[in-house]
């Protein structure tokens, strides 16, 4: 499964339709959710219509600001959960297994202010026990002092408050390919700055029922925010026993390059044993 998100900054500019009609071209999306669209429901009707699709949930801006869609082919089975101003919940059933997976496209409020009530609809958003989630989006927050460039220092407290938000809902940092910064402000130095924006993240589920998952972060031309492809593969896990002899699908964690023997351990631990196998182990270094 392939899926887009994209804060465009409006789709008035008719530079943005046609950047998002390559996107949609070239990548083969089963479904994109589009933020800050700027603009009213026709006017991302007429869009959705242009780039292929011909379902759509669309959350109107309000003026010149905000905007949300959620757009998908009719004959895939989505249905709709909820939406507000600043989310949008689909609920997928899959084809291969006819199991479901929740799908939140996100947008932290852009002001500061106004964040801890973003962290707090994570909690009404979370499914029940037992259901595979991917949230994804513009969350305007970081999670790390060094996914920032440039720029006053983000107060400690303003991350925390997000992480906090994530862990209590079981999410957990997809990781990404490409480009670390999803925005940028355009401006010269000394003022340049550049964030990691624009995430995906997952539960427990979601890393069980998908063998692969990798999130793919596309050069910005249009917008000042990265497109994001998010891939989604079921099936084909490598597995690894314990000491009972019961196997278990083997998964490489974003979260361990921070630790500064990752690589070390990973080199000494595995590498002879998958030489054995005649196979290899891979990962990327972010």
């Amino acid at each position: 499964m392939i899926g887009l998100t994209w804060n465009c900054r409006g789709l008035g500019n008719p530079r943005t339709v046609r950047e998002l009609q390559m996107l949609v071209k070239t990548k083969w999306p089963k479904f994109i959710f589009l933020i800050e669209t700027k603009c009213g429901r026709n006017k991302v009707e007429e869009v959705r219509s242009r780039v292929g699709f011909d379902c759509s949930i669309v959350v109107e801006s309000r003026g010149l600001s905000g905007g949300l869609a959620f757009m998908w082919h009719s004959e895939d089975n989505f249905i709709l959960q909820s939406y507000s101003q600043y989310h949008i919940s689909m609920l997928l059933q899959m084809e291969h297994n006819r199991e479901h997976i929740l799908l939140t496209g996100f947008y932290g409020s852009p002001v500061t202010a106004h964040r801890r009530d973003s962290w707090k609809l994570f909690k009404l958003l979370k499914p029940r026990e037992g259901l595979a989630w991917l949230c994804f989006g513009d969350f305007n927050e970081i999670l790390h002092i060094h996914e920032k460039q440039g720029g006053a220092v983000r107060p400690h407290h303003q991350m925390e408050e997000f992480s906090r938000g994530l862990m209590e809902c079981g999410l957990s940092d997809m990781g990404f390919e490409g480009n670390k910064f999803t925005w940028c402000n355009n401006r010269e130095e000394p003022f340049f700055t550049k964030e990691r924006l624009d995430r995906a993240f997952g539960n427990l589920e979601l890393t069980l029922n998908f063998s692969e998952c990798c999130i793919q972060a596309l050069a910005a031309l249009s917008s000042d925010h990265s497109p994001l492809v998010m891939h989604l593969k079921q099936g084909g896990g490598r597995y690894i026993s314990n000491e009972n002899g019961n196997e278990r699908i083997f998964r490489y964690e974003a979260s361990w390059k921070m630790y500064e023997d990752c690589s070390t351990i990973v080199t000494n631990c595995w590498s002879p044993q998958l030489h054995q196998r005649g196979s290899h182990l891979w990962w990327t270094q972010q």
